[in-house]
């Protein structure tokens, strides 16, 4: 794989096969956008991971330099909204295994920049945990955006 978009590939691969071992009732999604997600979860129930297809962004200092490739990814760690049985415990039990979740997939993938040849030259610059609710209609728990160089 040559050329300038060849990391954004290896990573696109890398991911599209994404699973914890450590949590086999999770399921892992690979989606595009969020017109791509609702429909998938609509028939969906437990903990669900949405791994987002990776963007990547090239700056250059002049038009034929290329001084950096940044990509980024999101991954969504979800759980149906809890509705009528929502109670304060429910909420933290839940928001805490989304997280959980998330603290994982990053685990994962900052040792796979060291040791995984489909991430060889990538490294981890940042990463952004957010809490969600209500996300693609009645899924609760965090997204997490990741950039790499």
């Amino acid at each position: 794989m040559n050329g300038r978009l060849r990391k954004l590939r290896r990573l696109d691969a890398y991911l599209r096969d994404m699973a914890l071992s450590d949590y086999p009732e999770v399921n892992f999604n690979y989606v595009t956008s969020q017109e791509d997600s609702a429909p998938r979860l609509s028939t969906r129930s437990g903990t669900q991971v949405l791994v987002a297809r990776p963007e990547l962004r090239l700056m250059f200092r002049d038009l034929d330099t290329e001084q950096n490739a940044i990509i980024e990814t999101i991954f969504f760690a979800l759980e149906p909204d809890l509705d009528a049985g929502k109670t304060d415990v429910l909420e933290c039990q839940q928001y805490d295994r989304c997280c959980e979740i998330e603290e994982r997939i990053l685990e994962r993938i900052l040792t796979d920049c060291d040791r995984c040849d489909a991430l060889a030259g990538l490294r981890v610059t940042d990463v952004a945990v957010r809490p969600e609710v209500k996300l693609f209609g009645s899924w609760n728990g965090y997204s997490m955006a990741i950039s790499m160089e």
